[in-house]
């Protein structure tokens, strides 16, 4: 029986919220258009009630399924961390192998894609002694190397610890190894350090001797790098042990605490530093006072992310709170499995990690539901059939932050749809979401903004009346679009699949794009034997294939490439065509073929309203027996207009060309400036700057360049690093939280 729910009635969620956003139970129909559609959904609903139905009750956003993941090396506590290139650094902590309270010099790295920790260069030698390591140090990063500051280290004699020091430390996570960078103007000790638009922010933490709370301030520019630390305006509330972190441009000093030991007092003040007026603001609170949260605090959906820590000295919570600034509100989420402080977390592709903390070597991992509703868009989706679609351009960049359909550990992959099989093999088991047969996310993993897909067996490859095979793809993952004229598929596969067998089983990953499994294109990279592969594309048109429909090109090697794949299509033709580059090389084309109108004019949905057609990507393993697994970079749709993504003749006009457009919209127009660029690219949104959730610039073969290396400058403005890049022409994508995906070019002299 169908399930409605009251279009105009939201019931009280279940999670807690602080601060000063009203909640409401429901919303009231105001219109007579509302009242009447209200009075017969919530008819339909008692009657429906009465046959024992009820509507289905939504997933709380709030839920978090903790498990384990690898537990590290050695017991741990007071150790300093955060997450680069999807990636867990941890270093230093109080070494469980020595009396209490010795800082360790060890350091390691958590890989979420084995679920493996790995030692990394041991800290260097500190405050003039032989040993290395601290603890209570101010940590923070730019994107791509870690920054560590003040701190407890170890004594002379290696068995206890000094109680602050005015050293600095970078650790470039590509070379593995540590430069020293200028003392902090005084010796300082469990304070904050942040990045912050070129510059390290030290704030807070206590003087040497331990009898002062101190709210000093102090600013490190990098860019270029400074020979000494400045001033700027002091904490507030001078206080240590807290947390800290940047989102929207702003700098949030969180909890902590006064005091020490058997004399501390947990602090709720949370204040944020605004760098374009130098002050600081006090904004809601923390529900309860916490300290021995710095390596625990963190940023993940817009939102700042406190776990575990102190109420009181000795006493470790679960608690997991996340701050909205866009609300000034604090909600609770699920807490932690076991009490923790002191600990070091953060987020890789939408999972949380919770590592160490309190002397343990356990490490959490926490999922987040994938949101289904009673009114999903069965057979192709578990989302409501309108959210199958997108609009374009459409860029997914892999990084646990587009939403949509999840992988494995409830990161969002972006795609929006799985194409349903005719019949699904046993091997693949019971279907996750029966309504939704073609969508298994326990093959999909989210890591270093690639999605992998695991591969089954089956293929959307004729009918099964003419065929011994069986229509059986799963994960054809896809979104759904109507394009008003000529747009590009593309997508870019790591190192394909390579076969050392003598017989050609035909392993293969690509794209699509059609109606279903029996109305399609698909352009893919093929596994041949003896380690060769081809790149075939093919179209399928009401269950049937032939000779003359398809273009390969065979007899390569890609085993250890990045292949590009791409579809042109023109609605007013009726064509598509096909073309793939390796390694960033010159585009090949395979051909063109010549596809149903249909195709572009799209089919109704389940829901009887949504019209769409689709696109995205598949792989398979095809006649082999052996599950094998494909990489893929990104999935992009962008529409070809004459001033949009075509490259200009000549790089001269390139320059021209890019130095003259910009994306507008109804709500606004992304400004780039200088353009031409030389070192640095400076961005005007129309929007909230924290509303920018992820960035890339891709150069003119479409190879991501950059990614998420934007700064947020004051409410409206972002920057890049342009320095690095080839002379040429760039696109940068913004994804956002509320204006979708937005593009603008520039060009780099």
């Amino acid at each position: 029986m169908r399930q409605f729910l009251l279009p105009f009635f939201t019931p009280r969620g279940t999670a807690a919220t602080y601060g000063n956003a009203p909640g409401r139970p429901c919303s009231s129909p105001r219109t007579k258009l509302q009242r009447v559609a209200y009075r017969n959904a919530l008819a339909c609903l008692l009657a429906l009630s009465a046959w024992g139905a009820a509507p289905a009750q939504p997933v709380s956003s709030t839920q978090i399924t903790w498990t384990t993941a690898a537990s590290q090396a050695y017991a741990n506590g007071e150790a300093q961390g955060v997450v680069v290139n999807g990636k867990l650094y941890v270093f230093g902590g109080f070494d469980s192998q020595k009396p209490c309270c010795t800082p360790t010099s060890r350091a390691y790295v958590y890989n979420p894609a084995t679920n493996v920790w790995s030692a990394i260069a041991s800290m260097p030698p500190m405050n003039g002694t032989g040993y290395g390591g601290v603890t209570h140090a101010g940590h923070a990063t730019d994107g791509t190397n870690i920054y560590l500051a003040g701190g407890y280290t170890a004594n002379a004699a290696g068995t206890g610890q000094i109680f602050g020091t005015k050293e600095v430390w970078r650790y470039n996570v590509a070379a593995n190894n540590y430069t020293r960078l200028p003392d902090l103007p005084v010796d300082r000790a469990s304070g904050q350090l942040v990045y912050l638009n070129g510059e390290l922010h030290h704030i807070g933490g206590t003087n040497k001797a331990r009898t002062l709370d101190v709210g000093d301030h102090h600013v490190l520019s990098l860019q270029p790098l400074g020979t000494a630390w400045r001033t700027a305006a002091p904490l507030p509330n001078p206080r240590h042990h807290a947390g800290a972190a940047v989102l929207g441009g702003k700098i949030y000093y969180i909890g902590g605490q006064r005091g020490h030991d058997h004399v501390l007092t947990t602090q709720t003040d949370v204040h944020a530093y605004n760098p374009a007026t130098n002050t600081w603001t006090k904004v809601q609170g923390l529900p309860r006072g916490r300290g021995h949260i710095s390596g625990a605090t963190f940023v993940h959906d817009n939102r700042i992310f406190v776990l575990g820590g102190e109420i009181m000295h000795g006493t470790s919570v679960r608690d997991v709170t996340a701050y909205d600034p866009a609300t000034n509100t604090w909600t609770a989420y699920t807490p932690l499995p076991a009490s923790r402080a002191s600990g070091v977390a953060g987020a890789i592709n939408g999972t949380l990690y919770y590592t160490t903390g309190s002397s343990s070597r356990i490490t959490y991992k926490g999922t987040f539901p994938q949101p289904v509703t009673a009114e999903g868009c069965g057979p192709i989706s578990t989302l409501p059939c309108p959210q199958t679609k997108v609009s374009l351009p459409v860029s997914l960049l892999f990084n646990g932050g587009d939403g949509g359909l999840a992988d494995k550990s409830g990161s969002g992959t972006g795609f929006r749809m799985a194409d349903k099989p005719s019949a699904r093999l046993a091997a693949d088991g019971t279907p996750t979401y029966p309504s939704v047969p073609g969508y298994e996310p326990s093959k999909l993993t989210l890591a270093n903004s690639r999605l992998q897909i695991v591969t089954n067996k089956g293929l959307a490859h004729l009918q099964p009346a003419t065929s011994s095979e069986t229509n059986s793809q799963i994960n054809a993952l896809g979104v759904g679009f109507l394009p008003s004229g000529k747009f590009r598929l593309e997508t870019t596969l790591v190192n394909p699949y390579t076969s050392t067998r003598t017989l050609s089983y035909f392993e293969q990953a690509g794209l699509w794009f059609g109606l279903n499994e029996d109305n399609y294109v698909r352009l893919a990279v093929v596994s041949m034997a003896g380690g060769k592969h081809q790149v075939e594309m093919r179209k399928e048109v009401s269950a049937a294939s032939g000779s003359t429909d398809a273009f390969t090109r065979t007899n390569l090697s890609l085993g250890n490439t990045t292949v590009k794949l791409m579809l042109e299509a023109d609605p007013g033709t009726n064509t598509i065509r096909g073309t793939y580059s390796v390694n960033g090389g010159t585009p090949v084309t395979l051909g063109t073929l010549s596809l149903p109108a249909a195709f572009f004019a799209g089919k109704t949905l389940s829901d009887n309203l949504t019209r769409a057609t689709f696109a995205g990507i598949y792989a398979s393993h095809r006649r082999s027996s052996t599950a094998v697994t494909f990489s893929f970079e990104n999935f992009r749709i962008t529409p070809l207009t004459t001033t949009g993504t075509q490259l200009a003749a000549t790089d001269a006009e390139a320059v021209e060309e890019a130095k003259m457009t910009h994306d507008h919209t109804a709500d606004g127009a992304l400004r780039s400036y200088p353009n031409p660029v030389a070192d640095r690219l400076t961005v005007q949104l129309p929007f909230p700057g924290r509303q920018v959730r992820a960035t890339a610039v891709t150069d003119a073969t479409g190879r991501v360049q950059l990614r998420n290396a934007h700064t947020l400058v004051g409410e409206d403005h972002l920057t890049l690093p342009a320095e690095n890049l080839p002379a040429g022409l760039y696109v940068l994508t913004l994804h956002t939280d509320a204006h979708g995906v937005r593009v603008v070019r520039f060009a780099k002299r």
